[in-house]
Order: structure tokens, then C-alpha cells, then sequence
């Protein structure tokens, strides 16, 4: 036997041995593959609605894919990235500073991808007569200069309010808190919903309220186009950034106002979009290597993903979509 014929007979014997010990990894949950294995991955509660869905689609088309999903607050969901308890996670953010300090030490490089856009809107109850902020009053909501509905629109009473969240550690009060500072997260009108139903709940039976939610929960369900809220609280309109130099006075969280604004037949140049409290939905990913979670991250990148995204009254952050963008006005038809 030449030493040709004694490599390839090796070859023959070693090859399967390796591919069986592969699927012995990767059954047993040590190793994991694009489409297999098991992986636990981190995601903002917030989004549990929409995670549930993609989960459920992923798992369906590849079979030999598991995902074990822990929700939880946003800062939960980074401190088991943190604590290497997850190796990848969905929150509406990247991570800050320190945070990327921590991950540099584990000598893994982060991969960062957007997959959607998320509007946070602003609740009232149906009967109070506020109707839109300026950015000024957004300010004074979060600086504690403004106290009282008065204060916020000219007309209204000289009623107290409070702010309503989803829970003290979620990803909406970071958010808010690195755009108007952290001054208001030690307020004594702060109230904690514990849920997103809650909230709504709460906003529905309190006039002295002001909620923040994700656009997830504002849409009427029976609606599929997304051209209407729920009929049970007052969704706000905002007032555009005016560096925008818009038209438009006020705004609300619209799937249509929440994209990125961009015109390809005059530019490429992609601008801000016109609503101002808009998040991006990230996938963080420190397994340095195409894993499982590189494979479910590629897939709610892709078109299925992304038009989930968009059911769930996000906006697709990697495929261009249709979104309706409905508007009130008068028909004027000359005989």
C-alpha cells in the first residue's frame, strides 16, 4: 500500500468518528450550529410578543433548532450578558461604554445588528385633553419642571401627574433617561404597571396618568395595516426635532413616522425619522463564531423576519417595506 492509499484509508476512519462526536456535541447542547443545537439567548420582556412568534417560526423550519428564550427587564437581560450566562441578546440599544469595557476583557468581538425600529408612544387617558407635547414640555415631563397637566398645554387643569412604565429597569426608562437625563427615574410620580397590559389598563382607568410603551401594544389587533391605535387610551402625537425642518406640527409613533426618512429619487441620504422617541431593535452577539444565535438573528434579518416585525407594529430595519401612511384630510371634488 503506498503512503497515498494509507493517508485516504486515514482519512476514511477519522472523518466519521469526527462527524459523530460533532452530532454527539450538538445533541448533548455542548456545541451548536446556524440551524442546530440548543442556545440560550437573552430578550427584552418588552418584546416577548414578537420573540415568541420568530421563536416559534425558527424552530418550525429547522427542527433540530432550540432556543431557550429569558425574558426579562433590560438591564436583567445585560447583566446576563455580562455575567456570561447568555452569549447573545435583543434589547433596544447597543451596549454603552462601561458595558463594552466588561465584554473587551472576554477577548470576544462583538457583533452588532439592527433588526427593527420601535416608536415609544406616549398614553393618555381618553378623557383628558391633552392632546400633543412639544419638545420643550417633553423636557420639563423628564427634568421635573413641569408637575401638572397646565403646565404641559394651556387650557388643561391644574391636575398633578404621574408617569407610568412597564417596570423600573426597563429598557424605555434607560432610553428616556439617556435622552432627558436620569433626574426623573427618582421622582415620587413614577409608578411601576408590572406589565404592558397593565399600563394599559391603568391609563384606561386614570385620568392624572402619562404612560410610555413600545409601539407593540398600541395598534389595534383587528387592524392589520396598523392605521389604527386601541380604542381604550389616547395615543399622543409629538412634536418632530427641529432640525428636521418638517411640515408636520406633531407626529404620532405611525409605523410610517417611526422609519428612518428617505427619498431615492431625489437622495440615498437616510435622515432621522420624523418621530422623536424612536429605539432600534439590536441583536448583540459575543459567540464568537456563526452559531445558533447568528442563525436566528439572520433569520429575523431576513424577509420572514422582517415581515414579523413589521406585523408586530415595528418597523423592518433590514428590508424595505410598504407602510401605509394615512392622513385626514378632506377630499375637495369640483363638478
Amino acid at each position: 500500500m503506498n503512503k497515498l492509499s494509507k493517508i485516504l484509508l486515514l482519512l476514511l476512519l477519522v472523518l466519521p468518528l469526527l462527524a459523530t462526536g460533532c452530532k454527539n456535541k450538538i445533541a448533548s447542547g455542548e456545541a451548536d450550529e446556524p440551524t442546530m443545537g440548543h442556545k440560550k439567548i437573552g430578550v427584552d420582556e418588552t418584546f416577548k410578543p414578537v420573540f415568541n412568534e420568530l421563536k416559534t417560526q425558527f424552530e418550525t423550519l429547522y427542527k433540530n433548532a432550540h432556543l431557550e428564550i429569558f425574558y426579562a427587564p433590560e438591564t436583567d437581560v445585560i447583566n446576563l450578558l455580562l455575567q456570561d450566562s447568555v452569549q447573545v441578546i435583543f434589547i433596544a440599544r447597543d451596549l454603552n461604554a462601561k458595558e463594552k469595557e466588561v465584554m473587551a476583557k472576554k477577548k470576544i468581538v462583538q457583533k452588532t445588528t439592527a433588526v427593527g425600529y420601535d416608536g415609544v408612544a406616549l398614553l393618555v387617558n381618553k378623557n383628558n385633553g391633552l392632546n400633543e407635547l412639544t419638545n420643550k414640555s417633553l423636557q420639563k415631563v423628564f427634568s421635573g419642571e413641569a408637575h401638572s397637566f397646565d403646565q404641559l398645554q394651556a387650557g388643561l387643569p391644574k391636575q398633578d401627574f404621574r408617569l407610568v412604565f412597564e417596570n423600573s429597569r426597563s429598557g424605555i426608562v434607560n432610553f428616556l433617561a439617556n435622552r432627558y437625563g436620569d433626574k426623573f427615574t427618582t421622582a415620587t410620580n413614577l409608578y411601576d404597571a408590572k406589565t404592558p397590559g397593565d399600563l394599559i389598563n391603568y391609563i384606561a382607568g386614570n385620568e392624572d396618568a402619562i404612560g410610555f410603551i413600545s409601539s407593540v401594544y398600541i395598534f389595534d389587533e383587528n387592524d392589520t395595516n396598523h392605521t389604527t391605535f386601541i380604542k381604550n387610551v389616547k395615543v399622543l402625537d409629538l412634536q418632530p426635532a427641529d432640525s428636521l425642518k418638517s411640515d408636520e406640527k406633531a407626529v404620532g409613533p405611525w409605523q410610517y413616522f417611526v422609519a428612518p426618512q428617505s427619498d431615492q429619487t431625489v437622495s440615498k441620504e437616510i435622515k432621522p425619522p420624523l418621530y422623536p422617541l424612536v429605539r432600534t431593535l439590536t441583536a448583540i452577539s459575543y459567540e464568537g463564531r456563526r452559531g445558533l444565535g447568528h442563525g436566528f438573528t439572520a433569520y429575523i434579518a431576513g424577509e420572514l423576519g422582517q415581515r414579523t416585525i413589521l406585523r408586530f407594529g415595528l418597523v423592518p430595519a433590514t428590508m424595505p417595506v410598504r407602510i401605509l401612511h394615512i392622513t385626514n384630510e378632506d377630499i375637495q371634488i369640483k363638478k
